[in-house]
């Protein structure tokens, strides 16, 4: 029952990614992508960090809230996850610029493909399932973002940039939170992120009170929903389960990001976009038949962690 529970907050987690391409692809019609990353970051670092201050410690059990007081090496290693988490989001915001929301969402998938690919390089065991799931997936991602005029937009190779980025991501949170705990290893990101993006923002773009005003929905669902209770929730859930199980829950991001997109967006798949996003989730599937854990895991799994 509890391993249910874990599982249904992934799923819940993933719900919430998939619905934010579309807010996230909104917002973009007013600010630019490192401008709409800061506010968004920094307003779900606000929040997890004001729940962490004012949260009973009986049910958040022991917190150190305060940074300064934390050891050197869990600073370093919250602000080198917001480094890839800034990475990531801005590869990706930067491609919702020109591919859909729907695409988006399918390519962003193909990180769960790259997870059991960099485990290897982290003492990870790698299954043959795992390298044929990959070559299927990439198979996909060809007929869903190439044309029939072999015409790849440029969006396309961002948010797979940033798919790789993100691989590297949920590797880090699962290292992370054996020794931080998850609220601070939450808002350190967030923080890091959102002053990485705020100093692009400073240097290419520009933006007015007017935009900012318009973009509000948008960075009010991303930052309070997307941000504030999704990611935090992945990192407080993946204390739990390993990275390959949590990525299997996490490749349904891109059935509900083209649900989203069809439904708010009207956006609409070819025949030939539907197959390749169908090789996608084939791909996903059998490259995550076998899981890839650490003997530490096993140790956790077999104990009822």
């Amino acid at each position: 029952m509890r391993k249910l529970h874990f599982d249904l907050a992934l799923l819940l987690v993933t719900l919430l990614w998939g619905c934010a391409f579309v807010a996230q692809r909104l917002g973009m019609d007013y600010l630019g992508p490192f401008t709409f990353n800061a506010f968004r970051f920094a307003l779900g670092g606000l929040i997890v960090w004001v729940f962490a201050w004012f949260a009973p410690r009986s049910i958040m059990g022991p917190l150190e809230p305060n940074v300064s007081a934390l050891p050197r090496p869990h600073i370093w290693h919250g602000i080198r996850l917001g480094c890839l988490l800034f990475l990531g989001a801005a590869l990706q915001q930067a491609g919702l610029v020109s591919t859909s929301a729907g695409k988006a969402g399918f390519l962003t998938v193909l990180y769960v493909v790259f997870v059991p690919i960099l485990s290897s390089f982290f003492g990870y065991k790698v299954f043959r399932s795992e390298v044929v799931g990959a070559g299927i997936a990439l198979i996909g991602s060809y007929y869903l973002s190439i044309t029939e005029g072999f015409v790849i937009e440029g969006g396309d190779i961002l948010v797979t940039l940033g798919a790789v980025t993100w691989a590297f991501h949920a590797i880090a949170v699962s290292k992370g939170t054996e020794h931080i705990h998850p609220l601070v290893l939450a808002y350190q990101q967030f923080f890091t992120c959102a002053l990485l993006s705020f100093v692009t923002a400073v240097l290419f773009e520009t933006f007015t009170i007017a935009q900012v005003s318009n973009a509000l929905p948008a960075i009010l669902y991303t930052g309070g929903v997307s941000i504030a209770v999704g990611y935090t929730m992945q990192v407080v859930v993946q204390r739990f389960v390993t990275p390959s199980h949590a990525v299997i829950i996490f490749s349904l991001e891109g059935v509900f990001a083209a649900a989203a997109g069809w439904f708010f967006l009207g956006e609409m798949f070819s025949l030939r976009s539907f197959y390749g996003a169908l090789l996608m989730l084939v791909g996903v599937l059998v490259a995550q038949y076998s899981r890839v854990v650490s003997p530490t895991a096993v140790i956790d799994a077999q104990d009822g962690r």
